[in-house]
């Protein structure tokens, strides 16, 4: 529709150098000079409406974007102090896990030694023997059980360590702003990266990106 309003004011604009000689013309050509010149102020006023138009849709879509643009921001301020609250609370379990495998780690040594004790004793009599035995026997039992339970807590350490080493993993990126004349294949290039990687980490659906966009890249080491 706006093409046509552009090339009937063109066209209308064309006939203007002519208007002096159509003065002087017949009652007919005066009256289609008469109704071009309306046609030309209507499609004038379309046009002003048009543009009013879109300057009000575009002032929507500012507001809409600014919008946007700060729920980002505070989702990423959340995510950065969930991600810190997560990584204190690990670390303060794993140092009370690290407590008491020292402290099973001791009582192990400490019944390691009662058990040579009592096996060094257990010579002297076969009744004082049988009841060393019987001793060396709940001892390990006890020490079976201790071992267990260290076995879990080295899991349980493990499991720790690398739910922190994904956590740091996570914090290993800085924020890049699209500059002109960027695309995903120069930035990941620049960041020793890959297109695939870049658009998993900013969960983009394809290779689209505008001018002052924030990016999440790889840290720069």
């Amino acid at each position: 529709m706006k093409y046509i309003h552009f090339a009937t004011l063109a066209i209308t604009l064309s006939l203007l150098p002519s208007c002096a000689a159509i003065n002087s013309a017949g009652k007919g050509d005066k009256q289609q000079v008469e109704m071009s010149m309306h046609r030309l102020r209507t499609d004038i006023e379309e046009l002003k409406h048009d543009l009013n138009t879109q300057q009000m849709q575009l002032g929507i879509y500012e507001g809409k974007l600014v919008r946007v643009d700060d729920i980002i921001d505070t989702i990423k301020v959340e995510s950065t102090e969930k991600q810190k609250s997560t990584l204190d609370e690990l670390e303060y379990h794993l140092a009370s896990i690290e407590k008491k495998l020292e402290k099973y780690e001791t009582g192990q040594k400490e019944i390691l030694a009662d058990l040579s004790k009592l096996e060094a004793h257990a010579n002297q009599t076969s009744k004082a023997m049988s009841q060393y035995k019987d001793k060396i026997k709940e001892f390990e039992q006890t020490l079976s059980f201790h071992n267990e339970v260290i076995s879990e807590i080295s899991k349980l350490k493990k499991h720790i360590n690398h739910a922190a080493a994904l956590s740091n993993e996570n914090r290993k990126f800085q924020t890049y702003i699209v500059k002109s004349g960027d695309s995903l294949q120069r930035i990941a290039r620049n960041y020793n990266t890959s297109i695939d990687q870049l658009k998993r980490l900013n969960e983009l659906r394809d290779d689209l990106i505008i001018v002052g966009q924030e990016l999440s890249v790889p840290a720069v080491q």
